[in-house]
């Protein structure tokens, strides 16, 4: 075990537990000794104000000691640093640097930003085909705003030629992932059968998740479906609401008057009874977080993966399968793989060979596992027959759909 690697998983699971005291009496020594983990920790516990004052200044200190010893994730958050001016003053040259050696560890987040910083000519001259490239890295990592953005470059053809199909594309993968802007140009596509045969309730369906979030643009353009009944039924109530609230989000001054003006339209065609009801529902409105919708449950026990581990960007690895594959699953050398907070939800999925749900309990954490992230175990109990099952909770969006020996599982 790396020297400190203990001491680093204590704080580790005070941090998870809520207990950022107990996790800064840990990870401080090891920072201060020049352990790159501990200070990158400490430089995100000041930057998001947890268990210490918020300091940006304090975090771009620790962030650069982790940096400059190359850790990716810090690298990539001091190039945040620079680009905002939040702790050190605005620089967008140093923020390409650090953002370019971050993204050339194959940190999907520092891609993504390179790929913009490109994009939009900031700290670099503008190039949109090197745009192209950190975009597509990023993208094919899992990253919703990469994703978003090479859906853009193919939408406008900028860097590439203009193909509706893969911007398409691209714009679902990022909306599945819950962006709202992609999710807006997804139904804009579908409303105008743009790289797919139009489909009204299809588009209906995408601007109303991005609309629920608080989309100006796609509350704007539910209101218009409703009011003229395409892909849902004619509904003057809820196109007043949505152009009422797009109207009062909308930061565009023309769009913000496009929305006023179908609002005033829509009511005059409403009872007074009707306007106060979609005002009503206007103020009682709450935007939602966004939900990403589930991949399919496959599993995948060989080639690359991409990996998030807790405070740090995405990351794409190649495990050794052959040796993980030699295990059981559940065992440590090949815990089961799920995403934040889904280890229960996997858990609670098992039956056991009576037809009952196991009872289980978070033991603790064992240590750094195949994977390289921190690996968990759980007490697992049918009818007072228990087992250890080892879980990885570092892999975004995956859903696994094996039982661990000696269950059968239901669908997620």
């Amino acid at each position: 075990m790396p020297v400190g690697a203990e001491d680093f998983s204590k704080g580790l699971n005070a941090y998870r537990g809520g207990d950022y005291a107990a996790a800064l009496k840990e990870w401080r020594p090891l920072a201060e000794q020049g352990n790159a983990l501990a200070q990158f920790a400490l430089g995100f516990m000041y930057d998001e104000g947890k268990g210490v004052p918020q300091n940006h200044a304090e975090a771009a200190k620790w962030y650069r000691r982790a940096a400059e010893q190359g850790h990716a994730s810090a690298q990539n958050n001091l190039g945040v640093m620079y680009g905002t001016g939040e702790g050190v003053p605005q620089d967008y040259v140093e923020a390409v640097k650090w953002y370019r050696r971050a993204a050339e560890q194959g940190n999907a987040h520092a891609q993504g930003l390179l790929g913009a910083m490109y994009d939009e000519g900031k700290g670099v001259p503008q190039d949109h085909a090197e745009a192209l490239k950190w975009y597509r890295r990023a993208a094919e990592q899992g990253d919703a705003a990469a994703q978003y953005n090479l859906g853009q470059m193919y939408r406008t053809g900028q860097g590439v030629p203009q193909d509706h199909a893969e911007a398409l594309k691209w714009y679902r993968r990022a909306a599945e992932q819950g962006d709202a802007d992609a999710q807006h140009n997804l139904g804009f596509m579908y409303r105008n059968g743009q790289g797919v045969p139009q489909d009204h309730a299809e588009a209906v369906k995408w601007y109303r998740r991005a609309a629920e979030q608080g989309n100006a643009l796609a509350q704007n353009n539910l209101g218009v479906m409703y009011g003229t009944g395409k892909g849902v039924p004619q509904d003057y109530v809820q196109a007043h609401l949505w152009y009422n609230l797009a109207a009062s989000t909308q930061k565009e001054p023309e769009e913000r008057e496009r929305a006023a003006r179908n609002r005033d339209l829509v009511a005059a065609r409403m009872t007074p009874a009707q306007i106060a009801e979609a005002q009503r529902l206007a103020r009682e409105w709450r935007p939602k977080t966004a939900a990403a919708t589930p991949p399919p449950a496959t599993p995948q026990t060989s080639g690359s993966i991409v990996i998030q581990p807790l405070l740090e960007g995405r990351k794409t690895i190649t495990p050794d399968w052959a040796a993980i594959n030699a295990v059981p699953l559940g065992d440590k050398g090949n815990p089961v793989r799920v995403h934040l907070a889904g280890q229960e939800a996997y858990l609670s999925r098992l039956v056991c060979s009576n037809g009952a749900p196991p009872t289980f309990y978070r033991v603790g954490s064992f240590g750094v596992g195949v994977y390289g992230t921190i690996v968990d175990g759980y007490d697992v109990d049918c009818a007072g027959s228990k087992r250890m099952v080892f879980m990885d909770m570092y892999h975004p969006n995956y859903v696994e759909p094996r039982p661990v020996p000696g269950f059968t599982i239901r669908a997620p």
